[in-house]
């Protein structure tokens, strides 16, 4: 069984062999799924095919693109061991390793974007071929994740959950209920057209509650007042939600 890690730990700048275990990595867990899933297989094999031409030291020197194929390999390999489980109690078993935010990922939304089209799938994969994706917000939700399980909560962040689901956290506490949590700096200018995007989008791929959440980085204590919202909504908002609050 493996299970989850953070992926910028297995991350080796200038190592070139990386990119090439990487892309080997992404053939054999496409055939090993083909048996067993072939949603994943196929997800699986357009990504090999579409990092195929990239030389290993390139793939590395694209830090944002290596990450997400390091995730990408452990999310399918846990989800191939989940799937692999020869009985309901030892399903059970592994489910019972990972936290509420995780299962909420390898349970639901992961198969779920496996099994949907994604309609962002060709412009996020041209936009990380090129490093085109800035990382303005990755220390904030990083000290927020850490503050929500500093408070007894989980949280999880994935690539493909931002990249295609409009959602930069997975977050729950209390009532171990995951809840997709945008977080933006815009301007109120350009507030309420991304909000509208991240609700179609949310309703798009059948997330019942959500949180959007636009927040000025220079006021006093921003972690505390976003850990306050995402926590207490984790555990009250009501199903069917889209509920947006300026900090």
């Amino acid at each position: 069984m493996v299970y989850p890690r953070t992926s910028s730990t297995l991350y080796r700048s200038g190592d070139p062999l990386q990119g090439k275990q990487l892309k080997k990595m992404l053939r054999q867990l496409s055939r090993d799924a083909a048996a067993i899933d072939p949603h994943l297989a196929r997800r699986l094999d357009r990504i090999d095919r579409w990092v195929r031409s990239l030389k290993g030291g390139s793939i590395v020197a694209k830090k944002t693109l290596a990450l997400f194929l390091l995730e990408t390999i452990e999310d399918a390999q846990l989800f191939l061991d989940l799937r692999s489980s020869v009985s309901d109690e030892q399903r059970q078993q592994c489910l019972a390793y990972l936290t509420p935010t995780e299962v909420y990922w390898y349970e639901t939304l992961f198969p779920r974007w496996l099994r949907y089209r994604d309609p962002k799938l060709k412009v996020w994969q041209k936009k990380l071929k090129q490093e085109q994706f800035a990382a303005e917000e990755t220390e904030i939700l990083a000290a927020v994740a850490s503050a929500i399980e500093d408070r007894g909560g989980t949280a999880l962040r994935r690539y493909v959950a931002d990249f295609s689901l409009a959602t930069d956290l997975i977050a729950s506490r209390h009532q171990q209920n995951p809840l997709c949590v945008q977080l933006t700096t815009l301007s109120e200018k350009y507030h309420t057209q991304k909000m509208e995007k991240w609700q179609k989008t949310l309703q798009a791929w059948e997330i019942d509650r959500g949180l959007f959440l636009s927040y000025n980085p220079s006021r006093a204590a921003p972690i505390d007042r976003l850990v306050n919202t995402i926590t207490y909504n984790s555990d009250n908002l009501p199903p069917g939600v889209y509920r947006t609050f300026d900090l």
